[in-house]
């Protein structure tokens, strides 16, 4: 499934990535290229999130403050 360009995500796909995010050592290009979005979407739901903090880090973060329910999360 390719990206579509000005095509809004839905709660369901956000929450997902944040899922992802939250639970997972996979990248945001790896999450990018699984949601079939760009990685620049995937970073301004962490940024709106605050899931990882990077620190000016490319391949390194930490956890943020954003906790994640895990009850709406669609079994993946």
């Amino acid at each position: 499934m390719a990206g579509v360009q000005g095509r809004r995500c839905t709660v369901d796909q956000v929450d997902r990535v944040k899922h992802l995010l939250a639970e997972t050592e996979m990248t945001v290009h790896e999450i990018a290229h699984r949601m079939g979005t760009s990685a620049s979407t995937i970073i301004a739901i962490n940024r709106r999130s605050d899931i990882r903090r990077y620190n000016g880090k490319r391949s390194h973060w930490e956890k943020g403050a954003e906790p994640v329910a895990q009850a709406a999360m669609p079994h993946l």
